[in-house]
């Protein structure tokens, strides 16, 4: 089953691929939920306002009391390489490394903070706590992707860049040329 709660005030419209067919008055929602994704455990995902008006969808596994944890399972594909890294998950990817990392997993009773970590066997990923693996309360794992870093270079024209590199401070150098007239640090 799946619920879509807290609804927006506006519809979205859009276009669809390279077509010109247009999908008009889509409501959207705050929340979806994927009831019983796993037994017993459910799947959810909540899009968060930023100051900046760029939503962002954050997930959450709910494990109801009496489901066990270790039901959860998944398994990355595209990425050139994954692996837990001081206890977050690390994706070697072309445009550089992304991690999924859990800030904070909890009792939904009581706010009560429970040690989650990730788990690989394999090439199956999952979590793993140091308490029971079936829970007699709601436990909330809120993890999340975060790029290990990132930035934006380049300006209303078009901007080459031939090579780049970095030195001990992290510093980027880029050698290459541009048309743009903004953006840029030199004409």
């Amino acid at each position: 089953q799946i619920l879509a709660t807290d609804p927006y005030i506006d519809n979205l419209n859009y276009y669809t691929g390279n077509s010109d067919k247009e999908v008009i008055n889509v409501k959207h929602f705050k929340t979806v939920t994927y009831k019983n994704f796993y037994d017993g455990i459910d799947l959810e995902f909540v899009t968060e306002s930023s100051s900046k008006n760029n939503n962002s969808v954050k997930f959450n596994f709910i494990i109801h009391p009496g489901a066990d944890i270790s039901k959860i399972q998944w398994k990355y594909e595209g990425a050139n390489s994954v692996t837990i890294k001081n206890g977050n998950i690390v994706f070697g990817l072309k445009q550089g490394k992304m991690e999924e990392r859990i800030p904070y997993s909890y009792l939904k009773e009581n706010n009560r903070e429970v040690n989650v970590r990730y788990k690989k066997t394999g090439e199956v990923f999952g979590f793993s706590t140091s308490e029971s693996p079936v829970i007699n309360k709601t436990l909330i794992i809120d993890p999340y992707p975060a790029r290990a870093w990132g930035t934006f270079y380049g300006g209303n024209s078009i901007d080459i860049a031939n090579s780049c590199t970095t030195d001990t401070a992290g510093n980027v150098f880029i050698a290459g040329r541009t048309s743009s007239n903004n953006n840029i640090a030199t004409a």
